[in-house]
C-alpha cells in the first residue's frame, strides 16, 4: 500500500502560484484535472492547512505554471518546503542571521 501514490499521481506536478494583499507564494501541485475544454476549467485540491490556501481564497484566483525539464531541482525544492518558512528564511537572510539546515541552504538558493 505504501507504493500505491505512484499509481494514483501519474500526472504533470505543476506550479501553482497567488498573490493577496501584498503577499506572494508558489507551491507545486500534483491533484488536478483539466475537467471542462470550453470554457477552460481546471479542477485543483489546496489544502485549507497550506500556506497557499488563504492567499488563493482571498483573491478568488491563482496561476497555474507548467515547469520545463530544467526547473524539476527548482520544483522539488518549492515542493520541500513552506511559504511560512521562505518568508522566515527571508527576513533571516535580510537581518544578516545565518541559518545552518541543509533545507535551508537549498530554498536560500531558489530565493
Amino acid at each position: 500500500m505504501s507504493e500505491i501514490r505512484r499509481f494514483l499521481e501519474p500526472g504533470l506536478v505543476v506550479l501553482v502560484s497567488s498573490a493577496f494583499k501584498g503577499e506572494r507564494n508558489i507551491m507545486t501541485l500534483g491533484w488536478h484535472t483539466v475537467m471542462e475544454s470550453t470554457p477552460s476549467l481546471v479542477g485543483c485540491v489546496i489544502a485549507s492547512g497550506n500556506h497557499s490556501f488563504s492567499l488563493v481564497s482571498g483573491a478568488r484566483e491563482c496561476v497555474i505554471n507548467v515547469p520545463t525539464v530544467d526547473l524539476a531541482r527548482a520544483v522539488a525544492a518549492i515542493g520541500n518546503c513552506s511559504g511560512a518558512e521562505v518568508r522566515a528564511l527571508q527576513a533571516d537572510r535580510a537581518t544578516g542571521r545565518a541559518r545552518q539546515g541543509a533545507a535551508d541552504r537549498r530554498v536560500l538558493r531558489l530565493l
